[in-house]
């Protein structure tokens, strides 16, 4: 299969080990602090903010997960839907030539390999590295400008 189902993550649970990882938390916390500036850990460690309790922590990471998964499927989408828009813009013979190079791509058939493969044959990627050129151009002068002056020398 060329194209990958973008995974789906299962919903978070709570393992023996990460429920006992959790629960320690508040023993570990002070004793890294203090392996990691001695002389300061005293100083460092007022008081700690009492630890949610199990079932607090299991919904926030749960919800946690559920908007971070959203937000990458969001955004692999919105690479889809641009690059699409800056596909079907080319020119009839511009949109075969990038067929013919997609269809010929090695690489994984995502979200972030199309638009390459658009703007490599439609011509948007040269037209960024000359933005690019220009802009560095400037900022060359600029530096050259600056490191080349000299200064007078106050007595």
């Amino acid at each position: 299969m060329r194209f990958q189902r973008m995974q789906r993550y299962e919903r978070f649970e709570w393992t023996p080990r990460k429920l006992q990882s959790f629960l320690q938390r508040g023993e570990r916390q002070p004793r890294k602090v203090d392996q990691t500036y001695p002389l300061l850990g005293a100083a460092l460690l007022v008081q700690p903010a009492p630890a949610p309790g199990t079932d607090a922590e299991l919904a926030a990471r749960r919800a946690a997960n559920t908007v971070c998964e959203k937000r990458m499927g969001d955004l692999n989408a919105g690479h889809w839907w641009r690059a699409r828009a800056q596909y079907f813009g080319c020119e009839p013979d511009a949109r075969h030539v990038i067929r013919r190079a997609w269809n010929a791509w090695t690489g994984p058939a995502n979200a972030q390999m199309f638009p390459y493969v658009v703007e490599q044959h439609s011509g948007a990627a040269e037209a960024r590295r000359q933005r690019v050129r220009a802009v560095d151009v400037v900022l060359r002068q600029q530096l050259h400008a600056t490191v080349t002056t000299q200064t007078e020398l106050e007595l």
